[in-house]
């Protein structure tokens, strides 16, 4: 991700007034409520977001997304902040090799659900550990972002090849018992993973929030995502979690996040504090 210089952010940084046109902008006319988002973070967004239009003001970059055909899905690939790797954060999926898929193989069927998963890489890297642990054919993997842009992108399982030497690094760090090569395809450029791990795996563009779910989940990965988000609507999201999580499910955060500002946190137990992992006790 490319950011705005120091000069540029002091220059045309989003001010309150202009912030809040857009946001209410983008709820009647995208429904997409962008209200209970960090405030930081939202601005920045927009301040980039300007930058990308070469406009200077709210006004005209609400202009610009009315003469899009599909704005709004043309303004979420703008907003959305999509950072991922295989095996981020090595230690979470050695223990979620270690401490979480061993009490999860006497169940005959495992539902996992990613959410926030950008273009997938994350997920591919837990199918890898399912598939090692003797778990992934009675596994169904859903990954969910709000962007249509990297949702397509993980859909079409084609990657950019860049960092392989470190990837393998971190696979091999989270416990990786084979050879990475041996789950991807390396055609010029690019990567793929073979059929064997992405046929247990869907992508869809949901929203956190609008999304109810009939069945339940044994684990859900949110990993770096309540950071963009205030604490009003990370106790809204949390709370969602626990709802779609099975008596005894998992959930798993980013390094950066916790449910510390969860006000029903006596219902999650810690399984790991370093790496945020919880466990649903209510």
């Amino acid at each position: 991700m490319s950011y705005l210089s120091k000069k540029n952010l002091e220059r045309h940084y989003i001010s309150v007034k202009e912030k809040d046109e857009l946001i209410n902008f983008l709820l009647q006319h995208f429904n997409l409520d962008l209200s209970e988002y960090s405030e930081a973070s939202v601005r920045r967004r927009f301040t980039k977001i300007l930058q990308d239009f070469k406009v200077k003001t709210a006004s005209a970059l609400i202009e610009k997304l009315l003469t899009l055909e599909n704005g709004k899905d043309h303004f979420l690939s703008l907003f959305t902040v999509n950072v991922t790797e295989l095996f981020r954060d090595p230690s979470f999926y050695a223990n979620i090799r270690t401490s979480i898929l061993p009490k999860l193989k006497h169940l005959p069927e495992i539902n996992i659900w990613s959410a926030g998963c950008s273009s997938g890489e994350e997920i591919m890297s837990l199918a890898i550990v399912l598939y090692e642990e003797g778990l992934l054919q009675k596994t169904r993997i859903l990954g969910s972002d709000i962007s249509p842009k990297v949702i397509k992108e993980a859909q079409d399982n084609v990657y950019k090849l860049r960092n392989l030497k470190a990837y393998k690094q971190a696979y091999l760090q989270a416990g990786g018992k084979r050879d990475l090569d041996d789950y991807i395809i390396t055609t010029g450029e690019h990567i793929s993973f073979e059929n064997f791990l992405r046929d247990k795996v869907s992508f869809r563009q949901l929203n956190l929030l609008d999304t109810m779910f009939y069945s339940r989940f044994n684990l859900i990965l949110c990993r770096n995502v309540l950071i963009y988000f205030n604490a009003s609507l990370q106790n809204k999201i949390i709370d969602h979690f626990r709802l779609a999580l099975t008596e005894d499910g998992v959930l798993g955060l980013g390094s950066k996040e916790s449910i510390l500002f969860y006000k029903q946190r006596e219902w999650f137990q810690e399984v790991d504090v370093e790496n945020k992992i919880y466990r649903r006790i209510k």
